[in-house]
């Protein structure tokens, strides 16, 4: 491997964790609004295994992902992403995507938990202006 290619390499990957550590200490330091992440807006759960689920694949996906680039020796492409994990994201996506409609329409249809079903109704004495 020549020299440029070697600086560049580590170049890439320093530019990469000093993104990495900028984002996850403005998340500590509350710069980055990061409340209600994994909260379950349309349930009575406090946080939602949709969100949670998606979050530790997306995290997941891409961690294996960028290992694939700092272990692979050709140096002039990507490496591609086996299609057994494109499936599993996929499918990944698709769990949450049903979890949100069910939310979205479950109460309409009859299928809410009770808990849900109170918070849906309109509150007595309050009027829509």
């Amino acid at each position: 491997m020549s020299t440029l290619a070697i600086v560049l390499r580590y170049e890439v990957l320093f530019l990469l964790l000093a993104l990495a550590a900028l984002v996850g200490y403005r998340m500590l330091t509350q710069q980055i609004n990061v409340t209600g992440l994994l909260m379950d807006k349309t349930s009575g759960r406090a946080i939602s295994p949709g969100r949670v689920q998606m979050l530790m694949s997306s995290i997941g996906l891409a961690a294996y992902y960028l290992f694939l680039v700092l272990d692979t020796k050709d140096t002039s492409r990507l490496p591609d992403l086996p299609n057994e994990l494109v499936v599993a994201f996929g499918a990944s996506q698709g769990v949450y995507l049903l979890g949100k409609l069910y939310g979205r329409f479950a109460t309409t249809l009859g299928l809410a938990s009770p808990k849900v079903r109170e918070r849906a109704k309109p509150k007595e004495g309050k009027t829509n202006q």
